[in-house]
């Protein structure tokens, strides 16, 4: 398998675990200390982001709206993930 393919399938698992999530869910608390589970996947979503916008020569986001965790997921975060 190369990296690629590597990226196709945890992109899937991301959307597929998103798919499954109420808002209850993203209230709740993750295994990191002082972060949700939404300030979590909102980091993880940046962070993708962040990786196409170098691979694109674009900036990407600041350190600090990087690990700030703040919601870009909003009222539709399976959306966000899946554009991501």
């Amino acid at each position: 398998m190369n990296s690629l393919d590597l990226l196709q399938q945890a992109d899937k698992r991301l959307v597929d675990l998103v798919s499954t999530l109420s808002v209850s869910n993203l209230d709740a608390p993750s295994p990191c200390s002082g972060w949700s589970v939404r300030s979590l996947l909102s980091h993880t979503v940046a962070t993708i982001d962040a990786f196409a916008a170098a691979l694109d020569g674009q900036g990407g986001p600041t350190e600090q709206e990087l690990f700030s965790g703040a919601d870009i997921l909003g009222s539709a975060p399976l959306t966000v993930v899946e554009k991501s």
